[in-house]
This record gives C-alpha cells, sequence and structure tokens, in this order.
C-alpha cells in the first residue's frame, strides 16, 4: 500500500492573534524577511513559538519526549568512520559529558536558542524577529 499525505499550508490570515513579523538587517535599514502563505515548506518550518515556550521545551525535552527517546536523540550522530558529528538525531548540540545541550534554528527572519545546563541547573531561550546574528 502506497503511503499517502497530505499537506495542508498555514496561512496568517487564520492566525488568530497578534503576529511578530520577521525583519532582516542591511545596510539601508530593516527590511522585510517574513514568512508568507503558501510556502510549500515541510518539516519543522512555520512552526514559531514565544520564549517562554521554548524555555518551557529545552527544560522539560525529557518529559515530552520519554526517557528512550530523549536517550537516542541527544546522543551525538556518528559519521562512517566513526567520528561524532556533534549533532544529535533531534537537532542538538551536546557537550562531550552530555550534561550541556543547546538548540538552534531560523528561517524567514525569525531565529531561536534554547539552552540547558544540568549541572548547573540552568535553562535560558531567545527568541528574534531578525535572523541569526
Amino acid at each position: 500500500m502506497k503511503a499517502r499525505f497530505h499537506t495542508a499550508t498555514a496561512r496568517f490570515a487564520d492566525w488568530h492573534r497578534p503576529r511578530t513579523r520577521g525583519d532582516r538587517r542591511t545596510a539601508d535599514g530593516w527590511k522585510d524577511k517574513n514568512a508568507h502563505n503558501l510556502e510549500a515548506v515541510y518539516g519543522g518550518k512555520n512552526f514559531y513559538l514565544s520564549a517562554r515556550d521554548l524555555y518551557s521545551w529545552v527544560l522539560c525535552y525529557e518529559a515530552a519526549v520519554g526517557p528512550e527517546t530523549y536517550q537516542a536523540n541527544i546522543t551525538a550522530a556518528k559519521l562512517d568512520d566513526g567520528r561524532s558529528t556533534g549533532l544529535t538525531l533531534g537537532s542538538w548540540y551536546v557537550s562531550p559529558d552530555g550534561t550541556r545541550r543547546y538548540y538552534s534554528g531560523h528561517h524567514k527572519g525569525f531565529f531561536c536558542f534554547g539552552h540547558v545546563d544540568d549541572a548547573r541547573g540552568v535553562a535560558i531561550a531567545w527568541v528574534a524577529n531578525d535572523g541569526p546574528p
């Protein structure tokens, strides 16, 4: 049986709350670099969240996905020759001792960064509506 996928593009006109637009810095000042309707994107694109939501996600990631998935998603991927890539299958960058990890991403004028240090009991999150610094 052939798999069938349904893709539904979210429309910003359907957004029921105030929404921050994406921008980019240029020599001439700020220019629009916003996500637009009908981009036909797949995966994690067009998924936006607040700094508070990102903070909760990075802090509670293990509880949210469960211990087995968590361990698989924070274990660094290996190249064919056995070297570590530094990036995990869950798109985390993890310190060699496993106590610190961060997640970042950007798309169309939006940037996010979440960091957790288990040894110190610290988590931070940062989001911006301009491209990565």
